[in-house]
């Protein structure tokens, strides 16, 4: 009976251990994913022409967020247009009255999708008609020159015109760590499961011997 005793603590610790290396696993993976970044323009509204706001040290913010498109009304769409160092083009849609459709003049704010390249910004008006140019140039950490300036923070990911990404080495393949780590969080949970069925396993058997040896003795 002792043996089944202490079977089922080591079992019970077992499956501690893998639900507390599980969890911070999690964790670990959770905190180290990537961010992508957004522009925040502080913008002035008045009566279809836009301004930088003047209230604002600075015409825009970086935020730390993925950027996401909105669907605009073509009769109303407003065009921000991205221009990288190199001459290549982003362009995303807004509309500066939002939920207001009676708005004449504002302060309004307005998010475009970051490049690490970014030269500067244009803004139209639905017509066409360019209203603002933002530079966004200090904000940029790639400058397009073919060479790859570790020390500014360019490097393979976000500035693959200037950096070319590392060979991984046969010993250690960059591209198939994910793919390992996910193997082990599964291999942790196929077995803390089996762990989970022991244990109910070793606990039904010493119910099973606990009831046998405490059956009353047959009446004579």
């Amino acid at each position: 009976m002792t043996n089944i005793k202490q079977k089922i603590l080591l079992a019970v610790g077992l499956l501690f251990l893998l639900i507390i290396g599980v969890t911070f696993s999690s964790d670990v993976n959770e905190a180290s994913g990537d961010s992508g970044f957004v522009y925040l323009f502080h913008l002035y509204y008045d009566q279809g022409q836009l301004f930088s706001d003047r209230d604002f040290q600075f015409k825009y913010d970086l935020i730390a967020e993925e950027y996401v498109g909105v669907i605009v009304n073509p009769a109303s769409a407003y065009q921000g247009e991205v221009v990288m160092i190199g001459g290549n083009k982003v362009r995303f849609q807004f509309d500066p009255l939002g939920n207001d459709a009676s708005l004449k003049k504002g302060k309004i704010s307005v998010k475009g999708p970051y490049s690490p390249n970014a030269d500067l910004v244009n803004f139209y008006s639905p017509s066409g008609e360019k209203l603002l140019t933002v530079s966004v140039r200090e904000s940029s950490v790639c400058n397009d020159n073919n060479i790859c300036d570790a020390e500014v923070g360019e490097d393979y990911k976000n500035c693959p015109a200037d950096c070319l990404a590392p060979t991984p080495s046969a010993s250690t393949p960059l591209e198939t760590l994910p793919i390992k780590i996910d193997w082990i969080l599964y291999a942790w949970g196929g077995g803390g499961i089996a762990v989970l069925l022991l244990v109910l396993w070793l606990i039904r058997v010493w119910l099973k011997n606990k009831n046998k040896n405490e059956a009353p003795p047959p009446q004579i």
